[in-house]
């Protein structure tokens, strides 16, 4: 499950029989299970846990919540989860809560702009080592001033648990960028 999915809001039972949306609670151990209250025919709030016999929708609930400075020390805070969680978290709610749709703009653009600059990375690498089969992972070498001007390139490779390693400047980029402009002019 992506950790950069948005988060449901949370929201409460208001009627008798009424289920909340699955949310996030401390164990008191560091770690959070995942939830939702339930409001009984008596007026009483409930909280029935999530079936999670393997402990996943436990870890990436956690996960996620380590990823945001949440103050995820505080026992007796809550914290959203993610609509994939929320989905699976109880029978009931499997497809139950759909994202809604990112608003256009630049934030899209900008998304866009760094899905195809990791794609020309991965070509680039690609056509560099013709013996590799993909890319396992892309790392940003950082400067001191914490910006980019190169990647580093894990490369898979045909022999099991070898891999390569490659290493793209931005200039290289630009170049390999142009080039495929120059050979695709009527493509962006």
């Amino acid at each position: 499950m992506p950790l950069n999915e948005r988060f449901l809001p949370r929201r409460s039972p208001h009627a008798p029989g009424e289920k909340g949306t699955p949310f996030a609670q401390s164990n008191g151990l560091g770690r959070f299970f995942v939830v939702r209250e339930i409001m009984r025919p008596d007026g009483q709030i409930m909280t029935e846990h999530a079936q999670d016999e393997r402990g996943m929708l436990e870890k990436v609930a956690t996960l996620a919540i380590q990823k945001y400075p949440w103050g995820t020390d505080d026992e007796k805070q809550w914290y959203p989860v993610t609509y994939t969680v929320a989905n699976l978290a109880f029978a009931d709610t499997k497809g139950q809560y759909v994202r809604p749709r990112r608003r256009e703009g630049i934030h899209d653009r900008r998304q866009f702009s760094e899905y195809q600059e990791q794609h020309d990375l991965e070509d680039l690498a690609l056509s560099r080592h013709p013996e590799a089969t993909g890319v396992k992972e892309i790392q940003p070498v950082l400067t001191p001033e914490k910006q980019s001007d190169m990647w580093l390139l894990l490369l898979i490779t045909p022999i099991e648990f070898h891999y390569q390693v490659d290493i793209v400047t931005s200039e290289e980029l630009k170049q390999f960028q142009e080039q495929r402009k120059k050979q695709k002019p009527n493509q962006l």
